[in-house]
């Protein structure tokens, strides 16, 4: 007898056991309403900070079209204007005396009008800003009167090599010709058989320092 209860108390205990959780879950799984309760999945992404969401499309400010080129063409402009301004001049033009002179520096041309020279050539063009040294050839265009008495007159004119009409230069009232072509190194044969030396008293030094290799001054 006693064991029939025991094995009843038994069976008792173990139905209340085996039904419990499943009235737990079906309370839980409904409200007072009898509608199924709402739950949510928390995502594995959820609540982290080092996650970004990807920004909206409307969110996104419009693009600005890019004025490189622009730019980049007005600079271009700007520099080519000023590089024009500032530019070295071609002809330059002065006096020496009487006579008006005019300077190609693209060729080195330096070419004398009629007229009566006063002063050294080299004073005279670096008074004009001109570089000695610029000067290739001289040309006398129309009579042009040498002076008296004035030394160094061509001197200093390192790449000098050419006169052009050299008999328009009248030489004939000149009594002193001392270093006339002092440092004249590319004047290495210079024809100047139409000099007028007649009345020179002085060619001290008229070709020192140059690199003049012939020379013919018979007249």
């Amino acid at each position: 007898m006693k064991l029939k209860k025991q094995l009843f108390l038994t069976t008792i205990i173990l139905s209340f056991t085996l039904t419990g959780p499943v009235q737990a879950v079906t309370a839980s799984g409904i409200n007072n309403d009898d509608k199924p309760v709402k739950t949510s999945m928390r995502l594995p992404n959820e609540g982290r900070s080092d996650v970004q969401e990807p920004a909206s499309s409307e969110n996104k400010a419009p693009a600005e079209k890019p004025n490189d080129a622009v730019k980049t063409d007005d600079n271009t402009k700007a520099k080519s204007k000023v590089k024009a301004d500032i530019g070295p001049q071609a002809i330059t033009t002065g006096t020496n005396g009487t006579s008006s002179w005019t300077f190609d520096s693209d060729t080195g041309l330096l070419e004398f009008g009629a007229g009566i020279l006063a002063e050294r050539i080299d004073n005279n063009l670096s008074t004009a800003g001109i570089v000695n040294t610029t000067v290739k050839k001289i040309k006398f265009d129309g009579q042009v009167i040498a002076p008296t008495a004035v030394t160094y007159l061509f001197a200093n004119l390192g790449q000098l090599s050419e006169f052009i009409d050299l008999n328009n230069f009248d030489t004939s009232a000149v009594t002193l010709m001392s270093y006339w072509f002092t440092n004249t190194k590319g004047l290495t044969n210079p024809d100047l058989r139409s000099f007028d030396t007649s009345n020179v008293t002085n060619m001290r030094y008229m070709f020192y320092g140059s690199w003049v290799e012939t020379l013919d001054l018979s007249s």
